[in-house]
């Protein structure tokens, strides 16, 4: 296989392997911003154990309640 070939094979398999984990090309992963929020240690200290019972984390709650309340934006 010559050099050419070769090379458009490979930009071929790499478009697919795109295509098949959902990722195209003009899309771009979402950006994240930290949030940072003061509450009292012996809250925290029980959020925290309470949903580590849960198996689940403080952002998911947070994330959670936020979404509930306002949404989205793309709701």
């Amino acid at each position: 296989m010559s050099k050419e070939k070769q090379s458009s094979f490979k930009a071929v398999l790499q478009q697919a392997n795109r295509i098949k984990s959902g990722e195209t090309l003009n899309e771009q992963p979402p950006e994240y911003a930290n949030m940072t929020i003061r509450v009292l240690k012996e809250n925290r200290a029980h959020w925290q154990a309470s949903a580590k019972r849960e198996g689940i984390t403080i952002t998911d709650i947070i994330v959670e309640c936020l979404t509930e309340r306002y949404g989205t934006s793309d709701s």
